[in-house]
């Protein structure tokens, strides 16, 4: 019995949010997630080897507080922050989701009296399932436009990457 195997096998594809999490956020894994960190970034895998996956919960320092689930919340050893979502359909606050969950990471561990220049880069990674209409694009554009604007604003932020 303990080599049962279920006669309607389940096919899941890493679309899949428990497939996904369950190949690149497993420590066993760490290298297949190198891997698909140093294709996505277009950084060498021996600079993200030593990467430290963590819980995956943000935000909700008070009861009160909206708590955000990411698929994969993970660490470099440089101290950059990274963020990876596989989402499998579009959402219309997928967004603003997606900036609650940056906004959270950002000012993880910052603590009072520190300078705000010494806060972490954060970096996020979106795995979309689907081809992106033009009206989403542009939305998307748009949302990513504000964002590196205001970078160009201020030139000693370096910390935001979409």
């Amino acid at each position: 019995m303990d080599n049962y195997i279920p006669d309607d096998t389940i096919k899941l594809t890493l679309s899949n949010d428990y497939a996904f999490k369950r190949i690149f956020s497993n420590e066993e894994n760490k290298d297949i997630l190198s891997s698909l960190l140093s294709v996505i970034l277009k950084i060498p895998v021996k600079d993200i080897q030593d990467l430290q996956i963590e819980n995956t919960l943000i935000g909700n320092t008070y009861i009160y507080e909206k708590t955000g689930i990411l698929d994969i919340k993970l660490t470099l050893s440089s101290g950059e922050k990274i963020n990876v979502e596989m989402q499998k359909s579009w959402q219309a606050d997928y967004i603003n989701r997606v900036l609650f969950y940056w906004a959270n990471r950002y000012k993880e561990n910052f603590q009072k009296g520190a300078r705000y220049s010494s806060l972490t880069k954060t970096i996020v990674i979106t795995i979309l399932n689907e081809k992106i209409s033009m009206r989403r694009q542009s939305t998307l554009n748009i949302q990513t436009d504000r964002i590196r604007d205001k970078k160009r604003i201020n030139r000693h932020t370096r910390n935001t990457l979409f």
